[in-house]
């Protein structure tokens, strides 16, 4: 590293010092700035910027959070291979309890939705069902 000065400076800015007393306002050079009554910075509008509205729709985190559970359901019917090892693994019960997670997660936001949110929580839940009744019928008790 180079001993070049800069800028930088460092200002302890703690009320009290170290022996625990208040410390002595003398020594502050500025004083503390005051909140800001200006708004925050607007957003750009989505509608005129179609790639921030592509980039909106993909982070929402409540259907996020269906496909995750979904998705989760799925493997564990041994539907689709685990994505960590690239193998088929086949747990039932693990897969009744995220259908059944999805399941309360629809009675609960039952009304709180959009058209798009509901209609996918209820697609999900209806295709597991089916799959899961298929899934749970090859399982030999």
């Amino acid at each position: 590293m180079s001993n070049e000065s800069s800028d930088f400076k460092v200002q302890d800015r703690r009320k009290f010092n170290e022996a625990g007393d208040l410390r002595d306002d003398s020594n502050e050079s500025e004083p503390p700035k005051e909140p800001s009554n200006e708004p925050y910075p607007q957003q750009p509008d989505e509608q005129n910027n179609s790639d921030a509205a592509i980039h909106h729709k993909q982070l929402e985190p409540f259907p996020s959070l269906i496909n995750f559970l979904a998705t989760t359901a799925f493997l564990q019917m041994g539907l689709a291979p685990n994505p960590a090892t690239n193998k088929t693994e086949k747990n039932i019960t693990a897969a009744k309890e995220f259908i059944d997670i999805l399941e309360v997660l629809q009675k609960k936001t039952k009304g709180n939705l959009d058209a798009e949110e509901s209609e996918l929580l209820n697609k999900c839940v209806h295709e597991l069902k089916i799959h899961y009744v298929k899934a749970s019928q090859n399982i030999i008790l």
